[in-house]
């Protein structure tokens, strides 16, 4: 905090390199459950130079934090090979294009439809010609000696084609800690195939052969269907990859256009952009105007107006206008990659209530294993009548039910979920640590400049004194004002600007007084800019002034004193506007039951009557950096949850020592990397929402361990016959794959539906005022 795949189908794992040099990334193809992930993290953990491994089973990525010097990428794949997976290196794919683990995926999924196909042309027949082995009383389709042999060429095709992965995994079974989901249900389909075999060439009855296609079947029908959730469950971040677009239109030296793949532009080309157009790159506006949808980065949907001087942000939709754009940045330097990137970043990232899951999934493979021979044996050995074919009819049931993909799956998907609705409206919460500290907090700190306000202060009044005007004090102050850095100077100089005021350019003698202001001499009068102090020093009489200053301070402005020629000339009255969003923010956050503190080094003044503005609870003034440091800190050891909101760039070490830091674009400007959330656009509205995001996803997450511990709890006693000496009924080892198929596809779409949630209500909610752009 800032406080603080295993099959067989043809693939493997693309490495591809982060911008941070330090990290790594590999796409990890055929994970299945959690014992996957807990595999793969172990073997790459071994590899010298990785410092730490953390793998995401619904994205099939593993992110390793690496020394440089030491870490081979080769050695990182034979350890995925040595894991039981396959492996190949394959180099980084920028935004827009085809990421390497959606290659694998889509080629593993491939596979595993027709596979799914073979299963339902040979499995449906074994099913109704076993049917009067599953239901009494119904009339045999062929006479025995012709019954079973048909069933063995029947279910070959599903189990040595459809099925071959897991009888891949049985050798697994015999090797400490290489055991998965796979073994178990290998184990399952080989016993009762085998079994069934063995009654066959005996002559004996009894056979099985309907429950090992069927395990196959339903078991590959769960994971196809699982898969499609789970790519839905991704859809926000692909979206977020599609946006750049594939070609460019290049202004050539010689002012020909031509379409070039975007790989080609590079940072000083021009770019000729007209409506319908997607930005392909970062860049600014050189010549002509562009109105631009920004929906998709920022969830802003008013388009902006762009001038020539502006940025414009790649993957954007030019909506109107037509311009040409210099390229500023390219390729992994782009707004669009490095927000991918984050996103990506933040998904693999676990939070603190899956840690119980990864630990069950460690130990629940061996668990099970042990659990289906004692079954075996229990019933093979302690009824009255024993009979093997029970016995194995409970043990494979026991083997195929106990499926630890459910437990595996509750967390990730409901974080890829939860990040990605997040990011589609220009939120970006850096993990799933980030997400549960988020729906725990009870306190929200907000800074008031840039974060309350917009921080871009104007000037909102002007009083003068006889025998001056007002364009004539503001075009004198602003000629001062031209040569200073002070922000309330940049607004007194806006403001004669705006007015299309004649400002003087004859200055001389400019002087910068710290503390006080700004002095010099205007078209041979002296003028003075500042404070009543700097007035005084230049034996000003400030008797007449100092009513009107008093009034704007009461007001809740920054009054500002003018002298021209030795006479008190004016009081300007500069404010720096609230956020037009504030008001609404901050009702949702008490809606929240939150409390909420302004921390701010404005005047007490100015403070609170922002406060009583917006409906803010306490307030705290004049504060300096360490103060505010020391105010987070001291509401931290009260008990506590804090978050602190602020611009990101003024306000690094208030976001560091928050439990949660959030960062607001400010202006122009947000940093991506400044807090454990960042909001892309500016406004408050972004706070709410995370938290309001933050909530319903660890809520799912709840949800899913429990619908997952709650399922494995009931379903393995069942599965190895406890219901049988009250109801006489036993598991038949096909409905147990079935049913372990239905949990995973019901986990993940648990999380899909959080989705669906989200957009719904955080959809129906308005969206801020327009404001500019954030650049980063």
């Amino acid at each position: 905090m800032a406080g603080e795949a295993a099959n067989g189908v043809s693939g493997g794992a693309a490495v591809t390199a982060s911008p941070d040099p330090e990290r790594c990334v590999l796409a990890i193809e055929g994970m299945h459950c959690a014992s996957c992930v807990g595999k793969v993290e172990r073997a790459l953990r071994e590899v010298p130079g990785v410092q730490s491994a953390s793998v995401n089973l619904v994205t099939g990525e593993a992110r390793l934090a690496i020394e440089p010097a030491r870490f081979d990428p080769a050695a990182a794949e034979r350890a995925v090979r040595a894991a039981g997976f396959g492996a190949r290196c394959t180099d980084r794919v920028d935004a827009g294009g085809e990421r390497p683990e959606s290659e694998a995926h889509e080629r593993t999924l491939a596979v595993r439809r027709r596979r799914l196909v073979v299963a339902l042309v040979f499995g449906l027949p074994v099913f109704l010609l076993s049917l009067p082995h599953m239901v009494p009383g119904l009339p045999q389709p062929a006479p025995p000696p012709v019954l079973g042999p048909l069933l063995l060429v029947l279910s070959l095709p599903v189990l040595f084609y459809s099925g071959i992965d897991f009888l891949r995994a049985i050798p697994r079974a015999l090797r400490p800690g290489r055991a998965d989901m796979d073994t178990l249900v290998g184990l399952g389909i080989a016993s009762a195939f085998a079994y069934s075999v063995a009654q066959l060439l005996g002559g004996g009855g009894g056979l099985y052969f309907e429950s090992a296609v069927l395990i196959v079947l339903f078991v590959l029908l769960g994971r196809t269907l699982e898969a499609g959730a789970r790519r839905r469950a991704t859809a926000a971040i692909e979206a977020l990859a599609a946006l750049q677009p594939p070609v460019a239109r290049r202004i050539e030296p010689d002012g020909t256009e031509r379409e070039v793949p975007v790989d080609a532009l590079r940072v000083g080309d021009h770019v000729r952009l007209r409506p319908g157009d997607k930005v392909p790159v970062d860049g600014v506006v050189r010549e002509g105007r562009l109105w631009c949808d920004e929906s998709l980065l920022t969830g802003e949907s008013a388009p902006r107006r762009r001038e020539v001087g502006e940025p414009v942000t790649g993957g954007t939709l030019v909506t109107s206008g037509s311009a040409v754009l210099e390229v500023t940045r390219t390729g992994e330097d782009t707004v669009l990659a490095r927000m991918i990137e984050l996103v990506r970043a933040a998904q693999a990232r676990k939070a603190p209530v899956a840690r119980l899951a990864d630990r069950v999934a460690a130990v629940f493979v061996p668990a099970v294993l042990g659990v289906a021979l004692l079954t075996l044996f229990a019933w093979w050995v302690l009824p009255a009548e024993p009979s093997f074919a029970r016995a194995l009819e409970a043990a494979v049931s026991v083997l195929v039910i106990a499926c630890p993909c459910a437990l595996g799956l509750a967390t990730p998907t409901a974080i890829v979920v939860g990040t990605g609705v997040a990011a589609s409206r220009g939120i970006l919460i850096k993990g799933g640590e980030a997400l549960e500290t988020a729906a725990h907090c009870r306190v929200v700190c907000l800074d008031k400049t840039g974060t309350v306000t917009a921080g871009r202060p104007e000037v909102v009044a002007i009083r003068t004194l006889e025998p001056f005007d007002e364009p004539r004090v503001l075009a004198l102050a602003a000629a001062v004002e031209r040569r200073s850095e002070h922000p309330l100077g940049a607004a007194i100089v806006a403001a004669a600007e705006a007015r299309a005021l004649a400002v003087p350019e004859d200055v001389d003698d400019f002087e910068s007084q710290p503390g006080l202001g700004v002095a010099a001499r205007v078209e041979g009068e002296k003028v003075l800019v500042g404070s009543v102090g700097l007035l005084r020093e230049h034996f000003v009489d400030t008797a007449a002034l100092e009513p009107l200053l008093h009034e704007l301070a009461e007001q809740g402005q920054s009054p500002v004193a003018v002298a021209i020629g030795g006479e008190p000339a004016a009081a300007i009255g500069v404010a720096d506007p609230v956020r037009p969003d504030a008001a609404a923010a901050i009702a949702r956050l008490h809606a929240f039951g939150l409390r909420v503190v302004l921390l701010t080094g404005d005047r007490e003044e100015v403070a609170r009557r922002v406060a009583a503005q917006r409906g803010i609870d306490e307030v705290a003034a004049q504060l300096l950096p360490e103060d505010k440091l020391a105010r987070i800190r001291a509401l931290r050891e009260a008990g506590a949850r804090v978050a602190m909101v602020g611009d990101g760039i003024n306000d690094a070490p208030a976001l560091a020592a928050a439990d949660l830091g959030i960062a607001v674009a400010s202006g122009t400007e947000v940093a991506m990397e400044a807090g454990d959330v960042t909001l892309l656009r500016e406004g408050l509205a972004g706070v709410p929402e995370t938290l309001a995001i933050a909530r319903a996803t660890l809520r799912t997450i709840r949800e899913n361990l429990a619908f997952a511990f709650v399922f494995n709890v009931l379903a393995i006693p069942i599965a190895a016959g406890a219901l049988y000496p009250w109801t006489g009924w036993l598991l038949r080892p096909e409905i147990a794959a079935a049913a372990m198929a239905g949990s995973s596809v019901t986990v993940v779409s648990n999380s899909v539906r959080l989705g669906r949630r989200l957009r719904r209500r955080l959809g129906a909610q308005a969206q801020p005022a327009r404001s500019r752009p954030a650049r980063f």
